[in-house]
């Protein structure tokens, strides 16, 4: 009797995923979640697998083995979430951000784990070597001096623009802002008047937002997601200073969902645009749009979850080539880790400009945009603006 027919074994792809789907700062770091996660199973549900082209030339497919374990935002559950995926076997990773990565970054480079987060670039990660870690967006300072190039672009007045900074409470921040912050705004001819901090469940802004107000700013820029976002914005209408002041928000926290939650008083909020709005017709956005509606048709399709969404293309990107350059055979973490960071000019659908990754700091998108909420929509009132790196190279004490 002939021998049945061998059944041809699935290909796989082990991806492990330390979400941040519950959590103080989840009205930012649920829809960036889901848009990541959202675009592995599209690529398993939709396109049938990730398809490649060999070494030898023949077209194969593997099927995204997924992961997944919901930190909430917690650097304690990281450590517990990063060891049963590494064990696991995932051959890469995604943690939510770069306070969930320090905590294991000594494990991360051990065990030679490619990652891939979404937030901003932490020096210590980036510092490391070998490096297996890359970060979304500039930190925290980079960002801020961005923000300051702008001020400083469009301001008319004959004296220098007055800027205050809230920011949310991380130890990377504290150690961060102060050295980098103000002394980059005094190369440029702006004044630096205060640096304020709140914490993640934020109820009341008004002793910080009342310090700043004394100092007379012109600008406050305030890093915290939708929630916190609402608080300050709102405490600001209360103490008569919104018209007073104009106030920019950082790009994780500036969002679809920031003028939901502050209502009235998003009008006129300046804030960081790192990806394409939601509203352009681009082939990126479309697809974030599509594969949206394919698993949260109830949902808001925001520029976070196109942020997130945009992290997993480009997760899925490094597989791909890692895959056509040693096959499956030979796909190691290394080899992924290896692709990722040779990436270059990767286009990305118009969502970023075209993606090279810099081995000696590791950023999928270095480049912003400023836009303003106008008549509840975002309205972007400048083209691209590279960050100048200011961390690169420069490693806490």
């Amino acid at each position: 009797q002939p021998a049945a027919p061998a059944v041809p074994v699935e290909k796989k792809v082990k991806v492990g995923l330390g979400l941040s789907v519950t959590g103080a700062l989840a009205s930012t770091t649920r829809p960036i979640s889901y848009g990541l996660w959202d675009y592995l199973k599209y690529v398993n549900d939709v396109q049938g697998g990730l398809t490649y082209t060999s070494p030898a030339g023949t077209q194969e497919t593997v099927t995204l083995d997924i992961k997944w374990e919901d930190m909430a935002y917690d650097p304690a559950r990281a450590v517990d979430t990063y060891r049963r995926l590494e064990a696991w076997g995932a051959q890469v990773m995604h943690l939510t951000a770069g306070s969930m990565v320090l905590t294991v970054l000594d494990s991360i480079t051990r065990d030679q784990v490619p990652v891939v987060y979404y937030g901003p670039i932490q020096p210590n990660s980036a510092a490391a070597r070998p490096a297996y870690t890359i970060g979304q967006f500039p930190g925290y300072s980079d960002e801020d001096a961005v923000f300051l190039d702008w001020v400083k672009a469009n301001w008319s007045e004959s004296r220098p623009p007055r800027v205050g900074f809230i920011n949310l409470e991380t130890a990377m921040a504290r150690v961060e802002l102060p050295g980098q912050v103000p002394a980059y705004a005094e190369s440029i001819g702006v004044e630096h008047v205060g640096q304020e901090w709140v914490p993640y469940a934020l109820t009341d802004a008004s002793v910080e937002l009342k310090r700043l107000a004394d100092k007379d700013p012109d600008f406050i820029f305030f890093a915290h997601v939708p929630s916190g976002a609402s608080v300050i914005l709102n405490d600001a209408v209360r103490m008569g200073i919104r018209d007073k002041i104009k106030f920019g928000q950082i790009f994780w926290g500036f969002s679809e969902t920031t003028i939901a939650t502050a209502g009235e008083a998003s009008e006129g909020l300046y804030g960081m645009v790192p990806a394409a709005l939601t509203t352009e017709d681009l082939p990126g956005v479309n697809l974030a749009r599509e594969t949206m509606l394919t698993y949260r048709p109830g949902d808001l399709f925001s520029s976070v979850y196109l942020q997130g969404f945009t992290l997993g293309r480009f997760m899925v990107e490094g597989i791909k080539k890692a895959l056509e350059t040693v096959g499956y055979e030979n796909l190691t973490r290394d080899a992924i880790n290896e692709a990722l960071f040779t990436t270059t000019n990767l286009d990305m659908g118009g969502v970023v400009p075209p993606i090279t990754i810099d081995r000696e700091f590791g950023i999928l998108a270095n480049n912003y945009r400023v836009a303003v909420v106008k008549d509840g929509k975002f309205e972007v009132v400048s083209d691209w603006m590279p960050s100048n790196n200011l961390l690169k190279g420069w490693v806490p004490d």
